[in-house]
């Protein structure tokens, strides 16, 4: 069995629409819905479609929110998702996420596919980089790395130019998730935050850097190098969770850092 903890299981689908492994996959691939989660949900429930894929990345609007992880299929299970980039010995792990190719992929979108992306090259041992070509060990897009249809995989253009630009920094995070994580020092790692949920929470760090455990989703920090770095001479003084998702950082001057979350204004330094 390979189910993703992060993953919340709306398996099973019907037998017509997927091959039970066990299957070695040799990386990801990362298709655009051109829908909503909850539409392509629908679709592989429908055993006349007879295609599926091992994941949902739900997006702005749909049942789940922003960021939410559906799995479909164990990873050991062949889905029918991008043709030849089905079966062994060049067999990928589906990855649908909702949405038009036209549109960006949301920030939670983006850290919940470096989340899979991660997991699966752990737990299927393939290397993390891409877009690769097909048939290449990594992370591909349904189409080429050039954004070209390749007809032994349905031809298509899935993803689109946007997203598919987005696939390097996902590949990036992928590997910082992957990647051995230090443990936190014990002389600034004071600041704490818990999910809503209780089943994890960020630690932040007096530089900025923050660190997510159990259920809590990296979002950002303000170390130098993070998404949002603090000014020269800055430290953090707290982490706050947001009850809808997300968390704040506070800084020495007062500043409020949102990540993933509404930003509402601080006082003037």
């Amino acid at each position: 069995m390979a189910r993703f903890s992060q993953a919340i299981w709306k398996g099973p689908l019907p037998a017509a629409n997927y091959k039970p492994g066990p299957a070695p996959k040799i990386g990801t691939v990362h298709h655009v819905i051109v829908g909503s989660a909850d539409s392509a949900l629908a679709t592989f429930k429908n055993p006349a479609n007879k295609v599926s894929a091992h994941f949902i990345v739900c997006g702005p609007g749909d049942s789940s929110p922003d960021g939410t992880i559906w799995q479909l299929l164990d990873t050991a299970d062949i889905c029918y998702a991008q043709g030849a980039g089905n079966y062994p010995p060049t067999a990928y792990i589906g990855i649908e996420t909702s949405g038009q190719p036209s549109t960006a992929m949301t920030t939670a979108q983006c850290e919940a596919l470096a989340q899979i992306d991660a997991w699966a090259s752990v737990t299927h041992a393939f290397p993390l980089t891409g877009p690769v070509a097909h048939g290449t060990p990594g992370v591909a897009a349904h189409c080429n790395p050039n954004g070209t249809a390749d007809a032994a995989w349905g031809g298509h253009t899935c993803p689109g130019s946007v997203r598919l630009a987005q696939i390097p920094p996902i590949v990036a995070r992928a590997r910082q998730i992957a990647a051995p994580v230090p443990a936190p020092s014990t002389k600034d790692a004071h600041m704490i935050a818990a999910t809503t949920t209780g089943l994890g929470y960020w630690i932040a760090h007096a530089d900025g850097a923050v660190f997510a455990y159990g259920d809590a989703k990296y979002l950002g920090g303000c170390n130098p190098g993070a998404s949002a770095p603090f000014p020269a001479g800055v430290t953090a003084i707290s982490i706050e969770a947001h009850p809808g998702g997300g968390y704040y950082v506070l800084s020495s001057q007062h500043q409020v850092y949102a990540f993933g979350c509404p930003y509402y204004g601080a006082p003037a330094s």
